[in-house]
């Protein structure tokens, strides 16, 4: 039993639409890995800097009063960037 040729354009039509979901949704999961990782670092550069307050902060706590210096970031900063792979495109 052979498909007619309007069945079969159906069949790669659904086929191509299906493939182009796919892609979008592979894309789609990539950039939120990256947005996580991301996220991720910035959490662990939150988590180094409370740690030093609070460090900074039981270390003062013999002047009877908190230092003007609790309240400085912490010396190094990281630019949090990622880079995303191509948009893809539809056929």
């Amino acid at each position: 039993m052979s498909l007619d040729s309007r069945d079969r354009r159906a069949l790669i039509e659904k086929a191509m639409e299906l493939q182009k979901t796919l892609s979008e949704m592979t894309y789609r999961a990539e950039e939120v890995r990256l947005q996580n990782a991301a996220l991720g670092e910035e959490n662990d550069l939150l988590k180094e800097y409370i740690e030093s307050f609070i460090t900074r902060l039981g270390e003062g706590a013999h002047l009877g009063r908190a230092s003007a210096t609790l309240c400085s970031p912490p010396s190094t900063t990281t630019e949090l960037t990622f880079s995303r792979p191509p948009r893809p495109r539809g056929n």
